[in-house]
């Protein structure tokens, strides 16, 4: 193979003048940028470069509410991952790590504390008596199989806390343009959540150790739950007044509408993570 670099643009065809080509940008293919020391750099830059897109959207988002979104909105995106990427972005990191119990209800939860239990527990004991398995085992595969429904659904929040924003967000944007603000408040949710998932449990269970304290696990949900809570609504508040231009009674308003749009996906799509895990068990 040449040393030489290549005449012509793989990607869009134009002339090279240098190693780069000025319309696309696309690099040529010499020796240098074929070797494993040139992956391992572009690997190396692209997870530590401070200021790239990736880690200025991720603080952007943790730091400055509702500026992915007014970005979004007036244009200005190249800067920015887009919505959806960023989502599923963080969605990589909700897939490695451990459920997240309140997106993952067990068999036990679904049939004791929803109100569609009652038609659960008939599903499962008529499914059960069919193939002659115990309560105790189908229990077990259910839970299985439940964590990967669960992360697999987890868009299904986002809608519902649009048709809420569309609401009390009059008629100033489209559907899709509340959609957007819904994917960010609910990415910055979902990261809050992993953080604690990660950083806080921890730390919880042993300050408890240090103090004596006895944290079981519904405890440190319980209290790792309502820190959210309290954090996203002051987030979304701060949030509606810079993507909306509100003043605050009508941002705390839409930060109620957020919430209560979250509570309604919340329960649809408990409702088709156990139809979803029964289909296939």
């Amino acid at each position: 193979m040449s040393d030489e670099h290549e005449e012509n643009c793989p990607s869009c065809g134009t002339k090279f003048v240098g190693p780069w080509c000025h319309e696309c940008g696309e690099r040529s293919l010499d020796r240098e940028s074929r070797g494993l020391r040139s992956l391992l750099r572009e690997a190396f830059t692209a997870t530590t470069d401070l200021d790239g897109r990736l880690w200025r959207t991720l603080r952007s988002l943790l730091f400055h509410p509702g500026r992915l979104s007014e970005e979004y909105l007036a244009g200005r995106r190249r800067r920015w991952i887009g919505p959806i990427s960023l989502f599923l972005l963080i969605n990589v990191g909700y897939f490695i790590s451990p459920p997240i119990s309140d997106f993952n209800l067990s068999l036990e939860e679904q049939i004791r504390y929803q109100p569609w239990g009652g038609t659960a527990l008939s599903w499962v004991e008529a499914r059960n008596q069919a193939r002659g398995v115990t309560m105790e085992a189908y229990a077990r595969k259910y839970a299985s199989e439940s964590a990967h429904v669960a992360k697999s659904l987890i868009l299904l929040h986002v809608p519902w806390i649009a048709a809420a924003l569309a609401i009390v967000g009059g008629r100033r944007y489209y559907y899709a343009e509340h959609f957007v603000v819904a994917i960010h408040g609910f990415s910055f949710v979902l990261t809050l959540a992993l953080i604690m998932q990660w950083v806080l449990r921890p730390l919880l269970l042993l300050a408890g150790h240090w103090v004596t304290i006895a944290w079981d696990g519904q405890q440190v949900l319980r209290t790792i739950s309502l820190l959210v809570l309290v954090l996203a609504l002051i987030y979304w508040t701060r949030a509606s007044r810079r993507v909306y231009g509100f003043g605050w009674p009508r941002s705390v308003l839409t930060s109620l509408a957020f919430a209560g749009g979250l509570v309604i996906g919340h329960w649809i799509y408990r409702w088709i993570q156990f139809v979803a895990t029964y289909v296939i068990t």
